[in-house]
């Protein structure tokens, strides 16, 4: 059995989870190329994978941009077998994929070919998904499109949240990475092709895109708090000039109550009750109330109608 030279590339949690398991299946891990700490803002979920590349004595190399020329150069000099791509939010180019002598693998939280693209645990919780699945894929020149290398499926709780779902891929990461690992030594190369007949795609989301729409249902200002919510930037709405982020809450039955779409019509032990689309509420149990400049202000009172800019002020 031999020991597969490998690269990592990545800078969030699941590009640690590949480091541990590469390290556990004692193959040759010869670089690390992940952010710089200064440029950490280009994930939500960024990780500085520093002090475990010294605590294993691996090469790491911070850069913005793994395409250059100088991190390519390093990179065809160390001849890896295999380069992994976990957590990566960039393309890399041809010239760097180049550098493997066996392949350039990556990692999609989709169960591909459905859901290539972007944005992929968002769009997992805002439709309703009841089973998802991770997928170690080998990278080609098109989008999310490479034969499969492993898929692990696994069920969804019916109102999973970002956390939760995010949590659920690394554990299927971690059991997926550690099985193929040791093909790769035994000198396997496992690869499905994909049905493209049957591929979808996601879109990208943007940080706008959170904002709430009080006119919708309840059920999916949920979905869209859940999908959102930390560590990616959350669902918000305008609280006269300011802005309202939410961070956890639940439809509930307040049918008792008569109020105005994006009306906070009760406030209770911390709570905001909200009346939405078609009748229904939504309970607001984790917010924080954001000034024009950004600074967290205080608590909030009145009644006031979410979403509506100017007029209803704060305590």
């Amino acid at each position: 059995m031999n020991r597969p030279r490998i690269i990592l590339i990545g800078a969030v949690d699941s590009t640690r989870v590949a480091f541990e398991a590469i390290v556990e299946a004692q193959c040759a891990l010869q670089l690390v190329i992940t952010l710089p700490p200064e440029r950490s803002g280009m994930h939500s979920d960024f990780v500085d994978l520093a002090p475990l590349a010294a605590r294993h004595g691996v090469e790491l190399l911070a850069t913005q941009n793994a395409n250059s020329d100088a991190v390519v150069e390093r990179v065809r000099a160390l001849n890896p077998d295999f380069i992994f791509v976990i957590g990566w939010s960039r393309l890399v180019g041809e010239a760097l994929c180049a550098c493997a002598a066996k392949g350039v693998l990556g990692y999609h939280p989709a169960p591909l070919p459905k859901g290539r693209g972007r944005s992929a645990l968002a769009w997992t919780i805002l439709l309703g998904m009841r089973e998802t699945a991770g997928s170690l894929f080998w990278i080609d020149e098109g989008v999310d499109s490479g034969p499969i290398a492993a898929q692990r499926a696994f069920p969804l709780a019916p109102r999973v949240d970002l956390p939760t779902l995010y949590e659920q891929h690394l554990v299927a990461l971690k059991e997926m990475i550690g099985d193929l690992l040791a093909q790769l030594k035994a000198g396997e190369i496992p690869a499905q092709v994909q049905d493209a007949s049957q591929a979808s795609y996601f879109a990208m989301r943007r940080p706008e895109d959170g904002r709430i729409d009080w006119s919708a249902n309840a059920e999916d200002i949920d979905r869209l708090v859940r999908a959102v919510t930390k560590p990616y930037p959350g669902a918000f709405t305008a609280w006269g000039r300011n802005r309202l982020m939410v961070w956890r809450g639940e439809p509930v039955d307040a049918s008792e109550w008569h109020a105005q779409t994006g009306q906070v019509f009760r406030i209770c032990d911390g709570a905001l009750y909200v009346r939405c689309g078609g009748g229904s509420s939504f309970r607001i149990d984790d917010y924080e109330l954001l000034g024009e400049d950004g600074e967290t202000l205080p608590a909030l009172k009145g009644q006031p109608r979410l979403g509506d800019i100017g007029g209803m002020g704060h305590a």
